[in-house]
This record gives C-alpha cells, structure tokens and sequence, in this order.
C-alpha cells in the first residue's frame, strides 16, 4: 500500500488475515462478501495513553470492558497508564494485567510501570523487576 494515494478496490481476506488487495479482485467460490462502498479500511490503532483503571477500580473501568471499548473504536494496542490500585509499580500487579489482558484476547496491552511507590514521588519502585513486564515508566 502506498500512503500517497487512494485505492478504490477490494479486500480479500482469508484465515484471518489480508490475502490480497486490489481492484477487481476474483472472490473464491462460498466466500461471503461485505460490501464496503463509501467505507474507507485503516490500519488498527494505538493508544498511547490509555487508563483501564484495574487494580482497583473495577467499577470505573475493569481490563475486559476497557479492551472492549478500545477494540469498538479501533484500537489494537493500549498503553496502559500505572495510576491503578495498587499502582503498577511491582512485577506482580504488571505480570496481573499482563496475564489478564493476554486471557481475554482482545487487545494487545503495554503496561506503564509507575517510577515511584505508590506513585508517591517518594521511594523508587522495583524498576529493574517491572522491566521485563512493561514498555516504558
């Protein structure tokens, strides 16, 4: 694909994934077809700063209906921000969202670990130990 220019044509898709693109595209025999006029395809995105609010504060927000929300709006990845309670500020509370995101299967999900305890700007947190489970502080 070429970002300068608009293609007006087909998509083929196929287990799953992007089997061709094109104008005029043959459709193999039994395979169903989604009409798409006036519709534009875009690449998934990425929300840089995203708060799913667990640990802590299911009621606000919890993993799945965050993914939920994310996935409805297009977004594929999330950076999840580590204002949680607890605070993403140990390998264990980062390995928990980690885990549950991956059992849900609806979104990729990159945790921010907190640089300090308890986000409270006082003691550094385990940030050798939240390495391995986070993107970035």
């Amino acid at each position: 694909m070429d970002a300068d220019r608009e293609l007006v044509g087909d998509i083929l898709i196929g287990e799953s994934t992007i089997q061709a693109v094109g104008a005029g595209l043959s459709v193999p025999p039994g395979v169903p077809v989604l009409l798409g006029e006036g519709r534009m395809a875009l690449p998934a995105f990425v929300d840089l700063h995203a708060h799913f609010r667990d640990p802590g504060f299911p009621e606000k927000e919890d993993l799945l209906s965050g993914a939920r929300a994310a996935a409805h709006g297009g977004f594929t990845c999330v950076s999840l921000m580590p204002n949680t309670d607890p605070a993403c500020d140990s390998p264990e509370v980062a390995r928990y969202i980690l885990e549950e995101a991956r059992r849900q299967g609806l979104v990729e999900v990159y945790p921010v670990g907190a640089i300090t305890r308890g986000l409270k700007g006082e003691e550094l947190a385990d940030m050798e130990g939240l390495a391995p489970y986070v993107w970035a502080f």
